[in-house]
């Protein structure tokens, strides 16, 4: 089911316990304790972001998942709009990791675009809370996006080599993987095809 605004709070603080440990978190914010009080306010600008244009999918009933969807088409123009503007909060939040974030996504971008240059689906985001990982919430947030664009080619990054099994599991194949310049994480780039 789709989020609703008024359950962007639950939602983000999900997303900040299911990324806690991601190694791209770890890298752009070092201090566990930083990043404890950083991402839920980050991860609340993402989830609006994305909803400006594209689709954040959840569980029924409590919040124990989401899936951030930026499909192919006008939808971009969108999530590019409503990320500019959330570009005033994002650097305060962040303060001196601000540098680390932007090569981050500036890299995420230009590894997206070299996987798949055409219009895509993009699954910006995948995050099952912790105390609910492994009972198929993932797989099941991954496939209803997927049936709602079947004719799309899919793309997604991620930094956790353990989650590479878990997307070929969905019929994704890696494209490219590649270490983050200056020291950032590994990250793999995964496509689907349709049909």
């Amino acid at each position: 089911m789709q989020l609703e605004r008024a359950r962007l709070g639950e939602a983000s603080r999900v997303l900040a316990r299911a990324f806690f440990d991601d190694p791209a978190w770890t890298w752009i914010l070092p201090s566990a304790r930083r990043r404890a009080r950083t991402l839920h306010g980050l991860f609340r600008t993402a989830i609006a972001v994305t909803m400006a244009g594209g689709r954040v999918d959840t569980t029924a009933g409590e919040v124990r998942g989401l899936a951030l969807w930026i499909p192919p088409g006008d939808a971009l123009l969108a999530v590019n709009r409503a990320a500019a503007r959330s570009l005033l909060t994002v650097p305060l939040r962040l303060r001196s990791a601000f540098p680390r974030f932007r090569a981050y996504t500036e890299w995420n971008y230009d590894l997206q675009r070299r996987a798949y240059p055409g219009p895509s689906l993009f699954l910006s985001g995948l995050g099952v809370d912790p105390a609910h990982q492994r009972q198929g919430i993932g797989g099941a947030l991954v496939e209803a996006g997927l049936a709602r664009e079947p004719a799309a080619t899919a793309v997604l990054l991620t930094n956790n080599e353990r989650n590479i099994g878990f997307y070929r599991g969905h019929g994704f194949e890696t494209v490219l993987a590649e270490p983050m310049p200056g020291g950032g994480p590994m990250t793999w780039a995964m496509l689907r095809k349709p049909g």
